[in-house]
């Protein structure tokens, strides 16, 4: 199936590739690929396959969602939603570093995972 091979392309958006999932399931469901029964399921698969975002998709917890997936339209809720808030996160970022609106974010300040290190003194 094509639909399998589709992955989230340079710069756009989750939301724009889960729409344009939506568009090629629905041509696949009329050719008689894919049953209405399991539209959902197959979405959220293959988003969750073809996503870069990791960090949505575990924020979200979509792969624990394939048994009883939701609706296309929760879906895109879901995920403009959490698009939306990274957004206005890293506005509120580029307004506090004194960064102007166009500028990329600085990648030391786009990782979505911390990680601590503990150096304990008492080590020889």
């Amino acid at each position: 199936l094509k639909l399998e091979n589709a992955l989230q392309d340079q710069g756009e958006k989750p939301s724009t590739y889960l729409h344009r999932l939506h568009v090629m399931l629905s041509a696949t469901i009329r050719r008689g690929g894919v049953t209405e029964a399991e539209w959902s399921r197959y979405l959220l698969k293959q988003f969750c396959r073809g996503c870069w975002d990791n960090s949505l998709i575990a924020d979200l917890q979509l792969d624990g969602r394939k048994i009883s997936p939701p609706s296309f339209a929760e879906l895109v809720v879901l995920i403009r939603t959490a698009e939306d808030k990274q957004s206005l996160k890293e506005e509120r970022m580029r307004k506090h570093l004194g960064l102007n609106k166009h500028a990329p974010v600085p990648v030391k300040f786009r990782m979505t995972t911390h990680q601590q290190s503990v150096y304990s003194s008492d080590v020889p």
